[in-house]
């Protein structure tokens, strides 16, 4: 489900492409030394680069709103399926359309 090289997405605003790029760990969301130790906040990392880790979670809000505002959905996932995943995405041949999410 995440946006991969060659896919078509719906749109190529930088904001929602690096939500259809990047996603989250659902078992980062409660530890805030967890989240600095494994680069946790990774959605907000790519659309804020330059911003420092430990300031992320003061976008949290603003971030969830914002996504509310224009109906822009991201991917948070467990650990384990990312893991599986990434060899499901090695293995990927074809482009996928993103366009209908």
């Amino acid at each position: 489900k995440i946006f991969h090289d060659g896919d078509e997405l719906k749109s190529m605003d930088f904001g929602i492409y690096q939500l259809a790029a990047t996603f989250d760990r659902t078992s980062l969301q409660n530890s805030h030394f967890i989240t600095l130790a494994t680069f946790g906040q990774h959605i907000l990392h790519h659309l804020f680069p330059a911003f420092d880790q430990a300031l992320l979670p003061q976008l949290n809000e603003i971030f969830l709103d914002t996504c509310k505002e224009f109906e822009a959905d991201f991917n948070v996932y467990p650990w384990y399926k990312l893991f599986i995943g990434q060899f499901i995405q090695l293995t990927r041949t074809r482009t996928r359309s993103l366009s209908k999410q």
